[in-house]
């Protein structure tokens, strides 16, 4: 009886570990199904239906997407975007200036958004003129209304939270609570509550004049950055105002607007540039901004504003530009959105040495797919290595119940014959 009840007592843990192992497996194989679920997902997500594979042209720029509007009607449609900015959602806003509204787009094109106050003749909030929009650190939209004189903030939900007076805006940029303000006669800096912080320059030619500022951008520093675009120069300032320096981009005479068309002795015709507009920082810390006369995305040294390279040329196919005049960069995906204003469309793009560099390429990474494939990885390898350590410790157990056999069957019996010890009794 007790022989049959030791044997059903090794048994029972035996049995204990296959029940173990077949749910482990069970787990591991719906871990793998999940994975592959959530992979195939995310790769049909990169490339939506109806949207073709990325090509990349002879200079560099890679293709990614167009963005034509979210419809098939013709209101539905974009329609002389003049500029663009991203949020850090990935959200696409255009402002759609012949439709008077600002549109929200998802990184792969679908439809998100719509900011829109009502044709003109209808609501004295209605935008006019739009000529800038701005995505802040809160996930709101800044828009600038150069026909009303205004720049109003707006939720993504169409909500207007504030609005102030500045005279003909036409870019913006934000950050750190900080508001700069590109327009027709110069910049203004301001508080994000709309408190006037300092004006910079009036219009004109000379050296501290401007002649309609179309870009501008803020560095992690507070360094301001702008496009003084028909005076064809960059200009960089500290957070306060104060003059960094100030970069002729060419023959000033020798712009879209001049009479001569003769190229500067001092210019690389590779790099020309003709009428700086729409302005960003990328992943690198350079300076890009579009040429809508030059068609083309020119990427500028922040230090001093030498012009590194160019991307682009006309035309209306995918991949190339036809007047553009707004740009922004999506850090994330390292690509950039493109305000190609002639061809009614945003456009996609990335470009050479915008990532910043490997460590700038593992955060993408982790911000990409890791999102939506960590967890099942996670929980994939958190299996193996249980079934790892189980069969461990089961060899272990093996291993010491035969140690233990072994060292039974090898100790010495005890010798019937020897006699007993002497304990103080009387011998028989």
């Amino acid at each position: 009886m007790s022989d049959t009840t030791s044997d059903v007592t090794k048994q029972a843990p035996s049995a204990r570990v296959k029940r173990a192992r077949v749910g482990f497996t069970v787990i591991i194989i719906i871990l793998i199904l999940l994975l592959a679920a959530v992979t195939l997902l995310f790769l049909r997500a990169l490339t939506p239906p109806g949207s073709p594979e990325s090509k990349r042209s002879a200079d560099g720029l890679e293709w990614v997407r167009s963005i034509y509007g979210y419809g098939e009607a013709l209101d539905d449609q974009i329609g002389a975007p003049n500029d663009v900015t991203i949020g850090d959602n990935g959200t696409i806003w255009v402002a759609d200036k012949a439709h008077s509204r600002i549109l929200g787009f998802a990184p792969d094109g679908s439809y998100r958004a719509l900011i829109h106050q009502g044709p003109a003749f209808m609501s004295p909030k209605a935008f006019q003129s739009l000529t800038s929009v701005e995505a802040d650190e809160d996930g709101n939209i800044w828009a600038a209304d150069f026909g009303r004189k205004t720049v109003g903030l707006y939720t993504p939900d169409n909500e207007m939270l504030r609005e102030f007076g500045v005279d003909l805006p036409t870019s913006l940029a934000s950050r750190d609570g900080r508001l700069v303000v590109g327009s027709y006669s110069g910049i203004a800096i301001l508080e994000e509550e709309g408190e006037l912080v300092k004006i910079l320059g009036a219009h004109g030619k000379g050296p501290e004049e401007f002649d309609s500022v179309q870009g501008v951008a803020i560095d992690e520093d507070g360094t301001i950055y702008a496009t003084d675009t028909h005076n064809n120069r960059l200009r960089a300032f500290d957070r306060n105002g104060g003059v960094l320096w100030t970069k002729q981009l060419g023959d000033p005479s020798n712009t879209a607007f001049s009479k001569s068309k003769t190229p500067s002795a001092t210019v690389d015709p590779k790099l020309s540039v003709q009428l700086p507009a729409g302005l960003c920082l990328d992943g690198a810390g350079r300076l890009v901004f579009v040429d809508p006369f030059e068609f083309a995305i020119v990427v500028a040294d922040p230090k001093d504003g030498t012009v590194l390279a160019k991307y682009g040329e006309a035309g209306t196919e995918d991949g190339k530009f036809a007047y553009p005049t707004g740009i922004d960069y999506d850090e994330q995906r390292d690509w950039f959105a493109v305000a190609d204003t002639s061809n009614d469309r945003v456009q996609i793009v990335r470009i050479p040495g915008s990532g910043g560099g490997p460590l700038a390429g593992l955060r993408r990474l982790t911000t990409g797919w890791w999102k939506i494939c960590g967890i099942p990885l996670l929980l994939l390898l958190v299996a193996i290595v249980t079934t790892a350590l189980m069969r461990r410790r089961k060899g272990a157990d093996r291993k010491g119940r035969k140690g233990s056999s072994d060292e039974g069957a090898n100790a010495p019996l005890e010798d019937e014959t020897e006699p007993p010890s002497n304990d103080g009794s009387p011998e028989l």
